[in-house]
């Protein structure tokens, strides 16, 4: 699969459903309904920690692949064929391979442990650059973290919102005699990888089940997500958003996390949680809540802007969101009559907007605390017009992360906060794309390229006629693959 992977059917992002594998809260409400688990007994969290006297290598030692006759049009080991009508037929060349099927199972049990472990993280934990927690959320995103002895490929699983990113490298596992040969990387509606890791994992448990090994560590972790209900699934979707485990807290932090979401709006549940620390809810909670307030209570009713968000086409699924970003910043530009116009400040800004330059200043709010915590957030007044608050500091990044803002603004829902940030979601990602190519357009940038490589200080200068950082250019450059940039 490459890397459009399977975008051809939209579902709703799993926090705007009323139901749904993930699990969500709907967008009628206006704050999100949770409730913290019900489970308190703190888990290790890790392969390596089991419950004292359970010895997982053993255990999985005493797997063994029987097979079905049902299944077999030859003689083998399950016994005398006896093929039914609408039965899949086993391949011939697995019938003399019994002890490499015996490997397969047993390796199965630690990769559904190590599942089921990180289930929450696997499909709400969005990467996030930010956190202090280096090199964490590999060891609950990457498969060779669940090797545990056995040849696993280093397979990476991100979600990124209405897809799942899975990436796999090149690895070599000499102890195993095994090497894995090939890179690449696909995305996947969430979805799909759901339901195949669910039906994974419970295939497993009803392996243990008739192989009467009960009340395994799998087996007590997957019953407890199982039956877990739609407010305690949204409280572990959260704290899972946080890169933390839902079932390892401590009260203090689950009260805190439950009382944080019944005064978050419910667009900006998941984006909040996605770049909180929990040691900082209250203070990030109060900063967010200050600067809602502060785009409320903005008196300026800039028509302009709220005639070009009924006229902006929304998102188009079909399409990765760096595709989408690159094409609405193009189809943006047409429908603006500015093509071949360069945006080098606010000034130039506000005149492609045609909005009064005063009047885009006075809606574009600066942020009062000095740590950071998100780049902007996006909100309208009572008149229904938007407020804008930067939180960057150095003009060519207060310009690009405006610029996020006022795509989340032209595209979203009328009236609904958008929170721009670093993390690595399709959201992001896609308004990202969107800045870099309304104010940096790959054609505009290819026609002063004078030569197939590019330096640093050429960089530099083309930052210079933009606008923009010299990471903005680079990244153009890289991504619609203008030129060979030459680094020092």
């Amino acid at each position: 699969m490459g890397m459009r992977g399977q975008w051809e059917r939209y579902t709703a992002p799993k926090w705007a459903q009323a139901t749904g594998p993930v699990g969500t809260v709907p967008r009628a409400s206006p704050h999100v309904s949770m409730r913290a688990n019900k489970r308190h007994r703190p888990l290790a969290r890790t392969l390596g920690a089991l419950p004292q006297g359970v010895d997982l290598p053993r255990l999985a030692e005493r797997a063994r692949y029987v097979g079905s006759p049902e299944h077999k049009d030859t003689p083998s080991f399950a016994g005398q064929p006896k093929p039914r009508a609408d039965a899949t037929i086993c391949d011939r060349s697995f019938l003399d391979k019994l002890p490499q099927l015996n490997s397969w199972l047993r390796s199965a049990f630690t990769v559904a442990e190590w599942l089921a472990i990180h289930w929450w993280s696997l499909f709400h934990e969005y990467e996030n650059p930010r956190r202090v927690a280096s090199g964490s959320y590999a060891m609950r995103h990457s498969l060779r973290y669940a090797r545990e002895g056995f040849a696993l490929p280093d397979l990476d699983i991100r979600p990124l919102g209405r897809t799942v990113s899975l990436a796999w490298k090149v690895s070599d596992m000499p102890a195993r005699g095994v090497h894995f040969l090939q890179e690449g990387i696909a995305h996947i509606e969430t979805e799909v990888v759901y339901e195949a890791l669910q039906q994974f994992i419970t295939a497993v448990v009803r392996r243990l089940e008739i192989m009467e090994v009960p009340n395994t560590p799998l087996e007590d972790e997957w019953k407890a997500i199982k039956a877990t209900e739609p407010e305690e699934q949204r409280f572990c979707e959260a704290v899972a958003a946080l890169g933390l485990d839902p079932y390892s807290l401590t009260d203090a932090d689950r009260d805190a996390i439950v009382q944080v979401s019944e005064k978050l709006p419910t667009e900006l549940v998941q984006d909040f949680f996605a770049i909180a620390d929990v040691q900082l809810l209250a203070t990030q909670l109060s900063r967010l809540i200050d600067g809602v307030n502060r785009i409320k209570s903005l008196p300026r009713d800039l028509t302009s802007l709220k005639n070009l968000q009924q006229a902006t086409q929304k998102i188009d699924a079909l399409y990765t969101p760096w595709e989408q970003g690159y094409a609405c910043a193009r189809e943006l530009r047409r429908q603006l009559g500015i093509e071949e116009r360069l945006i080098r400040d606010m000034h130039d800004f506000s005149s492609c907007l045609q909005v009064d330059g005063q009047a885009l200043q006075d809606v574009i709010l600066s942020a009062n605390g000095t740590a950071r915590f998100f780049d902007a957030l996006v909100d309208v007044n009572e008149k229904g017009s938007p407020g804008f608050l930067i939180e960057t500091r150095q003009e060519e990044a207060k310009k690009f992360a405006f610029c996020r803002g006022l795509f989340e603004y032209l595209t979203n829902q009328p009236g609904a906060p958008a929170l721009i940030s670093a993390t690595h979601s399709e959201r992001q990602k896609r308004n990202r794309a969107f800045a870099a190519e309304f104010l940096v357009p790959a054609a505009l940038l290819k026609e002063r390229l004078q030569r197939d490589t590019l330096d640093e200080e050429e960089a530099d200068d083309l930052a210079q006629v933009f606008g923009v950082s010299s990471y903005v250019i680079r990244h153009q450059i890289e991504n619609h693959h203008l030129a060979h940039l030459i680094l020092s």
